[in-house]
């Protein structure tokens, strides 16, 4: 192999090198960054918590807030459940048609809707609520 070739491979396994680092780089920013993100959002929950403690309110919305900003949603609701009555007394963003909707909604446990069947089996929903 002349010293031309063996130039050329020598720079092309840098070239390599370099692409799989700078793709590890680019990987390791975003999770530096999405780790970020969160402890931004779990910062201001606490300090909604710190500032409101007894608003429980203002602490759910700020949760919803932050919530809807790190999932990239386009709404976030939290639900509460009353003498076996659910409602949705949080959803961000306030200015929307569904939470208008989800505003004055209110169905009983054993209401056969996605809602109520994730709320019997203690897990979150992810989904869509209608009214109806």
């Amino acid at each position: 192999m002349s010293k031309t070739q063996e130039l050329e491979a020598r720079v092309a396994e840098l070239e390599r090198e370099n692409a799989r680092l700078f793709n590890e780089l680019q990987q390791s920013n975003r999770e530096v960054s999405e780790a970020l993100e969160r402890q931004t959002a779990v910062a201001a929950v606490l300090q909604t918590i710190s500032r409101s403690a007894f608003d429980v309110d203002a602490v759910l919305n700020e949760l919803a807030e932050q919530a809807n900003a790190l999932v990239h949603a386009d709404l976030t609701s939290i639900s509460r459940v009353i003498d076996g009555r659910i409602t949705w007394p949080v959803t961000v963003p306030v200015d929307t048609p569904e939470a208008a909707a989800l505003a004055g909604m209110e169905y009983g446990l054993d209401a056969e809707i996605p809602a109520t069947w994730a709320l019997r089996a203690r897990r979150p929903f992810f989904g869509t609520v209608s009214p109806g």
